[in-house]
């Protein structure tokens, strides 16, 4: 499910929703910022294992590249730098098959 990258907070009943709507038998990740905690927290009434799993992803980037300290990562926004401009696109068709909903 793909949710809003900024003030995400603010759709967050639509996005529990569609949460809802596609649990059964899922691993819940969730990388939303602020509001995943919200969301982890409000959902634990599903049955769902569910993982706020924060910057993982920038941090597996730069374990790949063996960076020795945290650098801009060209195709994704990185928290650490608060830096959202000239994010270069990336087209993934098996990533776009993956996704069931999007809140806009």
């Amino acid at each position: 499910i793909i949710a809003p990258s900024k003030n995400a907070y603010q759709k967050i009943s639509e996005i529990e929703q569609m949460i809802r709507e596609n649990a059964e038998d899922r691993l819940i990740l969730l990388m939303l910022g602020p509001t995943a905690k919200v969301i982890v927290d409000d959902l634990q009434d599903l049955e769902n294992q569910i993982i706020d799993l924060g910057h993982i992803d920038s941090e597996y980037e730069w374990f790949k590249m063996g960076a020795t300290h945290k650098v801009k990562l060209e195709n994704k926004h990185t928290a650490e730098f608060n830096f959202d401009e000239n994010i270069g696109s990336v087209y993934d068709q098996t990533y776009e098959d993956e996704i069931i909903g999007e809140v806009e």
